[in-house]
């Protein structure tokens, strides 16, 4: 009897992930159709949250980790070649240092470059350009543009390397 019931958990639990994998591709195709453009090989790995996806242009080859949010109220162009890694998060609008604030929005667009990686747990703020050829490290915070071909890292963000510019050089610092 164990035997049966063992058999059939793994039956439904194949069938629940069936349903699941199902639900995901539709809610990507559903998000990308809703984006101001979309190159190809765009892939976003669910579960993630885009707010105003009207507002967000992908390049051609970008991958959109887990648990990643793009706020795209204010505009958020991403170039081709990123990479966004897993709870990284993307914001074009916040609120006037002035108050009132509440009720009261600020949108600055984020502009991604090509050839950009972006950390596990990154956040952009509004109005910040990243440059092609970059990185951001894990956990920083990004309040100022980043030169291309540099590396970011902290609270705040701050330039701690150069990336080589010679095709396949392995030397970031």
């Amino acid at each position: 009897m164990n035997i049966i019931w063992t058999r059939l958990r793994q039956i439904v639990f194949r069938l629940l992930q069936g349903l699941v994998r199902r639900y995901y591709r539709l809610k990507t195709l559903s998000l990308l159709e809703r984006c101001l453009s979309v190159g190809p090989a765009v892939r976003l790995r669910m579960p993630l949250v885009i707010y105003h996806p009207e507002c967000i242009s992908f390049g051609s080859r970008v991958d959109v980790g887990e648990n990643v949010i793009i706020r795209g109220g204010g505009g958020v162009y991403i170039g081709n070649d990123v990479l966004i890694a897993a709870g990284a998060i993307l914001v074009s609008q916040g609120h006037p240092i002035n108050p009132p604030r509440w009720g009261r929005v600020v949108s600055k667009p984020v502009q991604i470059g090509n050839e950009v990686w972006i950390g596990v747990n990154a956040t952009i703020l509004p109005g910040v350009t990243i440059g092609n050829n970059s990185i951001v490290a894990a956990g920083a915070v990004v309040s100022h543009d980043v030169p291309p071909n540099s590396i970011v890292a902290g609270v705040p963000a701050r330039v701690i390397g150069d990336i080589g510019t010679n095709p396949g050089d392995p030397t970031v610092f």
